[in-house]
Order: structure tokens, then sequence, then C-alpha cells
């Protein structure tokens, strides 16, 4: 067993973390369904801003990429605190988890949940569940996951698909945590 997938960065309690929440976001199992290495990478990829405000494409965001639920709404201005935030996220990424358990259909490592997980946490549910990705992924074809993962490298910006730099850094380290080498 890799031990250092169970090591939780100090910063992840530093932003309201704590183990039983990181349990409940499905982050530490007896199994290690997800690495906490991962759940520690995503927050980190997402960042954490208690203060709502508008991300690059003009979404509405706060805390860790939470953009709108109606179990968790908010508005421009609005300030939440730590605790708030991490309950939020526990939320959030159980939420992508639910729809990589239901929408794949075959096994995943741990570590390729935990990727999935992270991509679904930014493109949705919805987008993940009409993806050309999940298709191959469902017919056997591991493979073709990274590829497919670097199709979503461009945000919106004034009805306009702009490639992102910053989504493709992500894409290749959830490319790299899907291989294992997250």
């Amino acid at each position: 067993m890799d031990y250092k997938r169970f090591i939780i960065p100090m910063a992840t309690f530093a932003a309201g973390f704590t183990i039983r929440r990181l349990l409940f976001a499905g982050a530490v199992s007896a199994v290690g369904a997800v690495s906490t290495l991962g759940v520690a990478a995503l927050t980190t990829r997402e960042g954490t801003v208690h203060k709502a405000y508008l991300d690059s494409n003009g979404t509405p965001t706060i805390c860790v990429g939470h953009t709108s639920d109606p179990e968790y709404p908010f508005k421009m201005g609005d300030v939440w605190s730590a605790e708030k935030c991490a309950e939020v996220f526990e939320h959030d990424h159980a939420e992508a988890l639910s729809y990589v358990d239901r929408l794949v259909t075959v096994p995943l490592e741990p570590h390729q949940r935990t990727s999935l997980a992270s991509f679904v946490f930014n493109v949705g549910g919805g987008a993940f569940g009409k993806s050309t990705l999940l298709r191959e992924l469902n017919k056997g074809n591991y493979d073709a996951v990274p590829a497919q993962m670097r199709r979503w490298n461009k945000e919106t910006i004034n009805g306009r698909k702009v490639v992102s730099k910053g989504l493709i850094n992500r894409r290749e380290d959830e490319i790299k945590e899907w291989l294992g080498n997250g």
C-alpha cells in the first residue's frame, strides 16, 4: 500500500478541513476510495476564496469552486467562513463522486476515481454524462481517458470558447492522477 496517499497536507486542515470532513467527502476510507492527496490537489487547483467573486469566465463563485446549488445559494458580496466553505466543499465533492459512481460502469482504481471526481467537479455532472470520455471509458477504453480529458481545455469568455492555460494545467494534473502519478 502506498501510504503517501494517506498523508494529508497541513494546508488542508488550515482551510477548515478535519479528518471527519475528509471522511465524509470520500477522501479517506478503509479501501482508499479516493486519495487524500487527490482531494488536497483538488482544493489547491480550485483555491479557497471566502468572498463571492466572478471567476475567469464571469461565473459567480465562492469557497472551493462552488458556483450554484439550491442547497447552498449565495450572492455576490457574500463572505463565508472556513467552516462553511469546508461544509460546501464536502457537499460539492460528494456530488462529483456520486456522478462518477453512477455513470462509470467499469471498475476504477482509487486514483482513477479521484481523477474523474476532480474532472467532474470542474466540468459538471451533466457535461460528464454526455461526454465522449465517459462513452469511451465505459467501453473499457481506459487508455482514451487522457486524450479525452485534454479536449476539455476551453472556457467560455464573452460567448466564445477560448483555450485556457489554467485548464490545460489542470487537465495535465488530472491525467497524472488518472495514471497513478498524481
